[in-house]
């Protein structure tokens, strides 16, 4: 079984075509697909997408590229969100220390939060981590006990 576990089918890239990028990746054997969420706007347009396919997933994050413009109601209003919307994972969630335009500090604080949302509502996250594994795994035990 193909399952592809990390898509964005909501991106503008796909305005054009995003029914025939789904009808040839299920010709191709593509059985499910997860769409990542990466912000407030993103997280639901993922959601919506899986509400017209049985087969598409969606998850709920905050990309370390945003983690610098979120605002706590931003941080609150995904909360809720997952809360109401039942995404199948938290995420993309991470760190960035090659691309982000967010400080370290404040990706680490996203990061820790949306680790701890997973937590809380036990589900999966998908991690984003670049040119940041220490500081990512360090992350990830610490809110999880080592698990």
């Amino acid at each position: 079984m193909i399952v592809d576990t990390h898509c964005h089918l909501h991106f503008d890239a796909f305005n054009e075509d995003r029914e025939e990028v789904i009808r040839r990746a299920r010709e191709a054997g593509v059985k499910y697909m997860v769409n990542v969420g990466t912000d407030l706007e993103t997280n639901q347009a993922a959601h919506d997408l899986a509400k017209q396919h049985d087969f598409i997933f969606s998850t709920a994050g905050l990309h370390p590229h945003s983690s610098h413009e979120a605002t706590e109601a931003d941080l609150r209003s995904i909360e809720n969100f997952v809360i109401e919307k039942k995404p199948k994972a938290i995420g993309e969630i991470g760190i960035d220390y090659f691309k982000s335009e967010a400080d370290p500090e404040t990706q680490k604080k996203v990061f820790s939060r949306m680790l701890r949302l997973a937590l809380e509502n036990n589900l999966p996250v998908i991690v984003h981590s670049r040119n940041a594994f220490k500081d990512t795994l360090d992350i990830i035990k610490a809110e999880t006990g080592g698990k």
